[in-house]
C-alpha cells in the first residue's frame, strides 16, 4: 500500500495516541514501588520550580540522560518520602507498562504511512487533529503534506 498522496510524515503525539495512556505507566510505578502518582507528581514539581521546567519534558527532547532524570527526580521525592529513593527500575517498570494502541497502528497502515514516518513529538503541546478520507478523527495527530 502506498501512502496517501502528499503525506509526507505524521507528527503524533505519544501517550494515549501510538501507546496505551502514560497514567497506566505511572500507576504500575506506583504498585511496583509504593510511591504514589501524587507522591512522584509533587517530586518531579519539586525539580521543575528548582530547574525552571518539568523534569519529563527535559528528558522526552533528549536535554538530560535518563540518569540525570533519575537523580532529579530522587532529589524531588526526599522531601515526600523522608529519604532519597533509589529509582534504576523507573524505565523496565514504566515501560513494561506500556503497550501498542493497535487501533491506531491499523489506522497508519490503512492511511499507507509506514511508521517510519512517525515523529513522536516529546514535551510539546499539540491540539491539532487529522481526519483520514472516512472522516474519523485522531486527536493528537498531524499530517504534514506537501505544498
Amino acid at each position: 500500500m502506498t501512502a496517501a498522496p502528499g503525506v509526507r510524515a505524521v507528527i503524533s503525539d505519544f501517550g494515549g495516541v501510538l501507546t496505551n495512556r502514560l497514567i497506566e505507566a505511572f500507576a504500575a510505578f506506583q504498585d511496583e514501588t509504593g510511591i504514589s502518582m501524587e507522591q512522584l507528581g509533587r517530586g518531579m514539581q519539586r525539580v521543575s520550580e528548582r530547574e525552571g521546567e518539568y523534569p519529563l519534558f527535559r528528558l522526552e527532547r533528549g536535554e538530560v540522560t535518563e540518569e540525570q532524570f533519575l537523580t532529579d527526580l530522587a532529589w524531588g521525592l526526599e522531601a515526600e518520602l523522608g529519604h532519597r529513593p533509589t529509582l534504576h527500575r523507573f524505565r523496565e517498570i514504566y515501560f513494561d507498562a506500556l503497550h501498542a494502541n493497535e487501533p491506531m497502528l491499523d489506522l497508519a497502515e490503512r492511511m499507507g504511512v509506514p511508521l517510519e514516518w512517525f515523529a513522536v513529538s516529546a514535551g510539546a503541546k499539540i491540539s491539532t487533529f487529522c481526519a483520514t478520507s472516512a472522516g474519523e478523527r485522531v486527536p493528537g495527530i498531524t499530517v504534514a503534506t506537501t505544498g
